[in-house]
């Protein structure tokens, strides 16, 4: 924790240091600390230990409480992870609010008699109800390596809930389509509430799908059918298990690695791919689980269980940018992306 500043003035030794510390080298320290947030909350840890000695030694004749700076960083940590808790909740509320908001407008939920136009009743655009708005965190360290034991207390002292920003690339030219007909093959897709089995239709019947909610918003009512079906292809492309399930995985084996244990996808867990088309801004999430067990193959429980969900969302003016292209060269973009996840504890 943080000292003095230092000064040629001999009022400032010993005990009387305290009389010059500034709050801005409290907070420097506090924000120090944060960067090692997983590994304080676990007590009793040696360097705690060490530093509240030399704190209370310090202090001791002068009746201060040390105690409150211990009790301020709990607190720190506390807040942050609820936070994180909030951040995810509020991001998954959005999804599930514009995905309803599509499916009474297009899908399966439109009542039989004509609605107001899209968005009448709502005032501000999708865009800025539903679009990415997070305030900036400070990064979670992953868990350090560590042996069975040390994996198991830093793992109940990791938050529960957790919002990881990340930039989603697209353009055309680097789609792999193979790879995306493999992928819808086997997995089913929601679009505005709307489902469609890949194993039934397989990626022409997901591309119609989107194509067809494209051409339901004002936005693409003037676009040529090529362009839409490309911009279709853009979104399946960046939702199928291999693109989506990669960046959830990348994340989670950064945070939960470790020599001992065993991470692996629960396929059968996977929830349906989900998309949502609202006038001005398009939606995407995809939800894998993961298992994380011990690599020696005892005890029938797993350590803990990652619900990851990969989601994103652009502007409709970017996507169209991305179905055109400037003599061989197709555009590129970079948007807003994110993995909640959620950790269970067994």
């Amino acid at each position: 924790l943080g000292c003095a500043m230092p000064t040629a003035d001999a009022a400032c030794d010993g005990i009387e240091d305290w009389a010059c510390l500034q709050w801005g080298d409290i907070e420097a320290d506090l924000n120090d600390r944060t960067q090692a947030l997983v590994e304080q909350r676990v007590t009793g840890g040696s360097e705690d230990e060490k530093l509240r000695a030399m704190l209370m030694q310090r202090v001791a004749a002068s009746g201060f409480d040390a105690d409150v700076f211990f009790a301020s960083k709990s607190a720190l940590h506390s807040i942050a992870f609820e936070l994180q808790r909030v951040l995810v909740d509020v991001e998954s509320l959005h999804f599930s609010s514009a995905a309803l908001l599509a499916s009474v407008l297009y899908g399966p939920q439109r009542p039989p008699l004509p609605l107001l136009q899209p968005l009448d009743w709502l005032g501000p655009t999708a865009e800025q109800v539903f679009a990415c708005k997070w305030p900036r965190l400070p990064e979670l360290p992953e868990l350090p390596s560590a042996d069975l034991a040390q994996f198991r207390q830093l793992l109940g002292a990791f938050p529960p809930a957790l919002l990881i920003e990340r930039k989603l690339h697209l353009c055309f030219s680097e789609l792999d389509q193979y790879q995306d007909e493999k992928d819808i093959g086997r997995d089913e897709i929601i679009v505005n509430g709307e489902g469609i089995s890949g194993a039934r239709g397989g990626y022409a019947a997901a591309v119609l799908a989107l194509q067809t909610a494209l051409s339901a918003s004002e936005d693409w009512s003037t676009e040529a059918e090529e362009a839409k079906e490309r911009a279709a292809q853009l979104l399946l492309g960046a939702l199928n298990r291999t693109s989506s399930g990669f960046a959830a995985f990348e994340e989670v084996l950064r945070l939960f690695d470790c020599e001992d244990v065993i991470i692996s996808p629960a396929s059968a867990e996977a929830r349906p791919l989900e998309v949502v088309m609202l006038p001005g801004l398009c939606l995407g999430r995809a939800h894998t689980q993961y298992i994380i067990q011990r690599a020696d193959g005892l005890g029938d429980a797993p350590l803990a269980v990652i619900d990851a969900v990969f989601s994103f969302n652009v502007e409709t003016p970017k996507l169209r940018r991305l179905t055109s292209r400037a003599g061989t060269t197709w555009a590129t973009e970079e948007v807003k992306a994110a993995v909640l996840l959620r950790c269970s504890r067994r």
